[in-house]
């Protein structure tokens, strides 16, 4: 537990390679106290990658994903989330076979701590450019993944959230992503999320979903989402904000969706609030939004021109 002796221990000859050994051990003590170290080690940046590049530390903890014991469960989910904070572990981990079908399985299953270990692996996993389309490619990952966003454990659910807003970045997956109606309905709910991560990370992914210019009349569907995007612009976390007006930037590209904001009074505010934020990325935003909503819509024209302030701050 000690961080100080965490680097000594894997600078040790042979240390790593006799602890990937026991990983294999029979003995279910054995096999809670080298998982536990594991994890301890896997908390130092220093050691992730060293312990990433012996396979049989990862071919290890991942096969014990589905060890019968809870304990061991535990910190080998924990090891593996402690790796996968590492960018050049995350390609490496995806490349053991065993590994998704492990992590799926715990955020599915009863126990809501190695759930949330599970969850925060693959939201880690997912930043990885070459893992978005691979963790998508496995049948069984878009219904379980699905399944996090209605967890009643919060946490899980904040993982949710991030794994899809990474994987709406790779430009193959939006279109995997809406086909499935309840994901994208689960995911829009939470942008009403109590929870601060939860709702910034539902925006992001919002946001990197409407960059498919082809989804976006689908993401607006009635407007409710428009309207919770807009509550947003309002939010006390920037980063929020930031992916909120972003995401309306998009969706206001689509002329469904320029048509619905028209009548929506509380959008066109939110958004020329926006314009003089003391954030700069923010503002930038709320200017491109502005321009989409102009764009062909006598509507949004008239009530631009009839409102002097938000000229002045154009």
């Amino acid at each position: 537990k000690n961080p100080a002796n965490q680097d000594q221990i894997t600078a040790l000859p042979g240390a790593v390679e006799g602890l990937a050994s026991l990983l294999s051990s029979v003995d279910t003590s054995t096999l809670r106290h080298v998982t536990r170290a594991f994890a301890n080690m896997a908390k130092g940046s220093a050691n992730r990658e060293k312990l990433c590049s012996h396979w049989p530390v990862v071919q290890g903890l991942s096969r014990l994903l589905e060890c019968s014991d809870l304990e061991v469960r535990r910190s080998s989910s924990l090891a593996l989330a402690n790796l996968a904070r590492h960018a050049a572990c995350q390609e490496r981990l995806c490349g053991e076979g065993e590994l998704l079908l492990g992590l799926l399985g715990l955020v599915g299953g009863k126990d809501a701590e190695s759930g949330r270990h599970a969850g925060r692996t693959l939201a880690n996993l997912s930043r990885g450019v070459g893992n978005q389309k691979l963790l998508l490619a496995h049948d069984d990952a878009l219904p379980t993944l699905t399944d996090m966003l209605l967890s009643p454990d919060v946490e899980i659910q904040r993982y949710g959230a991030g794994v899809f807003a990474n994987l709406a970045c790779d430009a193959g997956n939006p279109a995997a992503i809406t086909a499935n109606q309840g994901c994208l309905r689960r995911l829009t709910r939470l942008l009403r999320s109590e929870d601060a991560e939860t709702a910034r990370f539902a925006a992001l992914a919002v946001a990197n979903l409407a960059c498919d210019t082809s989804k976006q009349a689908q993401i607006g569907g009635d407007g409710e989402v428009l309207l919770d995007l807009a509550s947003l612009l309002s939010h006390d976390d920037v980063a929020t904000t930031r992916h909120a007006a972003r995401a309306l930037a998009n969706l206001a590209w689509d002329p469904a969706n320029r048509s619905k904001m028209a009548t929506m009074a509380s959008v066109q505010q939110a958004v020329a609030t926006l314009l003089v934020s003391h954030d700069v990325e923010s503002r930038r935003y709320a200017v491109g939004a502005m321009a989409n909503l102009l764009y062909r819509n006598i509507e949004h024209q008239t009530w631009l021109l009839q409102r002097p302030d938000t000229l002045r701050a154009l």
